[in-house]
């Protein structure tokens, strides 16, 4: 029986092991919530990154496309201004790349009204394309007056496109800021984590403060009253409290030494009287 109730006291946890336990659940609980926002946050930044670089890419395609229909444009008004049927007519460099990149576009902005602006925007370019096929003609042509074609044909047709560029550049400028919205929201969602760990840290200190006061604070102020009652009215050493690690065996030693000695004081008042 002895032997069975020293293996069940070897098992039970020692003081240290109890703190030691106590420290590292709340250690661990840190380093988990730490890694797992880290984790987070890196993933949430990775994935918007992709989407504002993406969104970026594709406000300077807008933007390029817009320049060089306005460039295009500018060269038209000067021959057209110049008033000579010799004057070389502009070549529209950007026509080979303009509907390409049209459709990088449609396929890379995430957004459900970028096909048809996209669509508009290129139905509005071949129109204007087409009507600046009339230039030559209308240089060499005695009847047409080139600055009215200019100003009563052309232009509405490049107002137009203009305001479909500027329409599709709105909503590749919405989906940038979508995309930040995200990232604040993100960002809020990957330290949420953080601050649920410091709470459950800070439970967990309250959790281990009250059980170092409870089990061993207040067990260690009961023993040191004891002791001193014992002291100074030699009375019987008494106190008692649950727990079987190290601060039990040191009460039950201090017990057994008040015990031994109350015993011998005892024993050598009993032999005082004897002698007188």
């Amino acid at each position: 029986m002895a032997k069975f109730l020293r293996k069940k006291e070897s098992k039970a946890l020692t003081l240290k092991a109890k703190l030691a336990l106590s420290l590292g659940t709340i250690a661990l609980v840190m380093v988990v919530a730490c890694a797992i926002t880290m984790v987070m946050y890196s993933r949430m930044s990775n994935y918007v990154s992709s989407l504002i670089a993406g969104d970026i890419e594709c406000i300077n395609i807008a933007r390029s496309l817009s320049n060089d229909c306005n460039e295009y444009h500018l060269k038209v008004l000067n021959v057209v201004g110049d008033d000579d049927i010799s004057a070389e007519i502009p070549v529209a460099d950007h026509s080979a790349t303009f509907p390409a990149r049209i459709e990088e576009l449609k396929s890379r902005v995430r957004s459900e009204r970028i096909e048809p602006l996209a669509d508009s925007v290129l139905m509005a370019w071949k129109s204007y394309m087409v009507k600046t096929q009339d230039l030559s003609n209308v240089l060499l042509s005695d009847f047409i007056d080139t600055r009215d074609w200019f100003f009563g044909s052309l232009q509405p047709e490049y107002e137009k496109l203009s305001q479909c560029l500027d329409d599709m550049s709105d909503d590749i400028f919405a989906g940038l800021r979508r995309s930040s919205a995200t990232f604040d929201r993100g960002y809020y969602r990957s330290v949420v984590p953080g601050f649920v760990a410091i709470a459950v840290c800070i439970l967990l200190l309250l959790w281990l403060f009250f059980f170092i006061n409870v089990y061993y604070v207040k067990p260690l102020y009961r023993m040191l009253k004891s002791l001193n009652d014992f002291n100074d009215s030699h009375k019987h050493y008494h106190c008692e409290f649950d727990g079987d690690d190290q601060l039990s065996e040191l009460n039950s030693a201090i017990k057994d030494l008040t015990e031994e000695n109350d015993h011998m004081r005892r024993h050598f008042i009993q032999n005082r009287h004897a002698e007188l």
